[in-house]
């Protein structure tokens, strides 16, 4: 029995060192987990370099060079306020010198006096009748100027093209009855509105002649034969005489 032992002894010694060799290669990292782990270090140092890259520089001459910046955009910040500032104290004293309807509107004598209407509610109503032929109306410029029809009067879907009124449609209407009611000059409504002579007179005749067409219906004008019939005798003598 002893004898099979020993003879058997170096085919188990044969097997244990094959397994303890199998042991040892496992234990030991392959080629593949090589390579994956230097590839890893290697983005690693990649990206510290590329955050070293980027880090801004903090030195002295940098710090110096923001804070100059720093100190000139506030002083220009200071500077651009303080002409936004003037800017708006001058269009105040503009706009408390310039005539407007909310300057009367609780006045119905001063209303009566200026536009002829009773009251701030009447005109208000009258102009809420003839404001959706407002956006469409073409100003007036001259004989040779003027066309029939513009693109923007015939679609609706077109904005009328151009630089947008010196004064509100409603401040142009109570400018036409100024001049109208109160007959005051134009050089009288240039300086009260704030606008050109030039202006008022294109503002006027395009306002008249929107009126006339869109209330003719609505109040017709007298035939001659009309007003000669029921013209009183004080006037007969005129009979010729008209008032537009």
């Amino acid at each position: 029995m002893r004898q099979a032992t020993d003879e058997s002894s170096p085919e188990i010694v044969g097997v244990a060192a094959s397994a303890l060799a199998v042991g040892a290669c496992s234990l030991l990292p392959s080629d593949d987990a090589s390579a994956d782990a230097a590839g890893l270090f290697s983005q690693c140092d990649q990206h510290a370099a590329e955050v070293e890259c980027e880090t801004p520089q903090t030195g002295p001459d940098a710090v110096l060079e923001l804070e100059r910046k720093t100190a000139l955009l506030e002083t220009q910040l200071a500077d651009c306020q303080e002409k936004l500032s003037e800017a708006e104290k001058e269009n105040a004293v503009l706009l408390g010198r310039q005539f407007s309807l909310d300057k009367i509107k609780d006045d119905s004598a001063a209303v009566l006096f200026y536009t002829g209407f009773p009251s701030y509610e009447a005109l208000i109503s009258f102009y809420n009748y003839i404001k959706p032929k407002l956006s469409k109306t073409q100003y007036r410029k001259g004989e040779n100027l003027v066309k029939e029809s513009q693109p923007y009067q015939v679609d609706d879907k077109k904005c009328k093209p151009g630089p947008s009124r010196k004064l509100s449609c409603l401040d142009e209407f109570l400018l036409v009855l100024m001049r109208l009611k109160a007959g005051l000059f134009v050089q009288d409504l240039a300086d009260r509105f704030g606008i050109s002579t030039s202006l008022v007179s294109r503002i006027c005749i395009t306002w008249i002649n929107l009126l006339y067409f869109e209330l003719k219906d609505m109040f017709p004008f007298p035939t001659q034969e009309l007003v000669r019939k029921n013209m009183p005798k004080e006037f007969a003598q005129y009979a010729t005489t008209r008032i537009f």
